[in-house]
C-alpha cells in the first residue's frame, strides 16, 4: 500500500522490481491515486493490477492514518487473492519470494508475522513498546490466562478464511475503540500504531501467528551487519528499511548504502536507472511526523 506523501510511492515501485527480478508472482498495489503522479509510467509495469485506495481507507478526520488502512489490508487481498503476503514498502526483497509462500502455505496457519515477543502480565515482553502492561491488559480486556504478545507488523501472510475474517472483525472493533493516544509510551507520528491494536487481538483471541520458517522473512537493519550481504540475502528474503527516514535512522546507513547499490546495480543490468533513491524516499516517512 501507497499513501500520505509520495515517498511511499517510489518505496513501492522499488519493492516490486525488486521483488519481480526474482520471482514470478503477481503484485496489487494499492495506492492512494494522486500519488501515481509521481511514478514515471513506464514504472506501472511493475504491479499486476493496482487498486485505487479511497480517503476514507487512510484519513481519519482529514489526517493520514495508517493503522486505518492496516486494518483493511484482509478486505483488499482477500478479493483477489486465497491467500497473499501483504507487504510494508520501505522494503527491498533479494531473493524468490515463492519460497515464503511455500513456508506459510505448509502451516495451518491463518495469519503469520513478526511474533517478537510473549509473556504473562507480570513480566516484560520484548518489543511491547506501545503501552504498558497494565492498559494492554485493561483496554482488551485481557485475561489472566492471556499471554501478552507482540508484533512487528511490516509483513504478513493471510489465507482467506472463516478464522481470518472473524480475526479482522474484532482488529476492526479495538481500532475503532480507539486506544488513547495519550497513554502510548512511544509516539508514532501523532497516530495509533496498527502493531498494537493486532498484538492486543492477538493476545486475545490467542492466535497463534508465529514461525520459525528458514530463510526467515524479513531482515531488519536495525543493527549493523555481523555478516556479508551475501549472506544476508541467502539468509532472509527480504531487507527492511523500517523506522524513521529523519535524523539518526532506526536502520543503519550502511543498509540504506547498500539499497541504493544493489538497486543501481540490478537496473543498470536491465539498462534502467535508479530514479527512487532511498535517501530522499525515506523523507516522507509517517514515523518522522510528531
Amino acid at each position: 500500500m501507497a499513501f500520505g506523501a509520495k515517498g511511499y510511492a517510489e518505496l513501492a515501485v522499488n519493492l516490486a522490481y525488486s521483488i519481480k527480478k526474482h520471482s514470478d508472482i503477481h503484485i496489487t498495489l494499492a495506492v492512494q491515486p494522486d500519488l501515481m503522479r509521481y511514478i514515471y509510467a513506464d514504472d506501472y509495469g511493475h504491479f499486476d493490477k493496482i487498486v485505487d485506495l479511497k480517503p476514507d481507507d487512510y484519513l481519519n478526520n482529514g489526517k493520514v492514518d495508517p493503522a486505518r488502512c492496516k486494518v483493511r489490508v484482509y478486505d483488499i487481498g482477500s478479493k483477489y487473492y486465497k491467500s497473499f503476503i501483504y507487504l510494508d514498502v520501505d522494503a527491498l526483497c533479494w531473493q524468490d519470494i515463492n519460497g515464503l509462500f511455500d513456508q506459510c502455505a505448509d502451516t495451518d496457519q491463518f495469519y503469520i508475522t513478526e511474533l517478537k515477543g510473549k509473556a504473562d502480565h507480570d513480566h516484560v515482553v520484548n518489543y511491547s513498546i506501545w503501552a504498558t502492561n497494565d492498559d494492554i491488559v485493561d483496554f482488551f480486556g485481557l485475561k489472566k490466562k492471556d499471554q501478552i504478545c507482540a508484533i512487528q507488523s511490516s509483513w504478513c501472510y493471510f489465507r482467506v478464511c472463516d478464522e481470518a475474517k472473524k480475526f479482522m472483525a474484532e482488529v476492526k472493533k479495538y481500532y475503532k475503540k480507539g486506544f488513547p493516544i495519550s497513554k502510548l509510551t512511544e509516539k508514532w507520528g501523532g497516530t495509533l500504531p496498527d502493531e498494537l491494536i493486532f498484538s492486543g487481538v492477538i493476545s486475545k483471541m490467542g492466535i497463534d501467528c508465529g514461525h520459525h520458517f528458514y530463510p526467515k522473512p524479513i531482515h531488519f537493519g536495525n543493527e549493523h551487519p555481523q555478516t556479508t550481504f551475501e549472506q544476508l540475502a541467502e539468509d532472509s528474503y527480504l531487507l527492511s528499511v523500517y523506522g524513521n527516514g529523519a535524523g539518526q535512522t532506526l536502520t543503519k546507513t550502511s543498509y540504506l548504502e547498500y539499497y541504493d547499490r544493489i538497486m543501481i546495480k540490478w537496473l543498470r543490468g536491465d539498462l534502467q536507472n535508479h530514479k527512487y533513491k532511498i535517501g530522499q524516499a525515506i523523507k516522507d516517512k509517517h514515523a518522522n511526523k510528531h
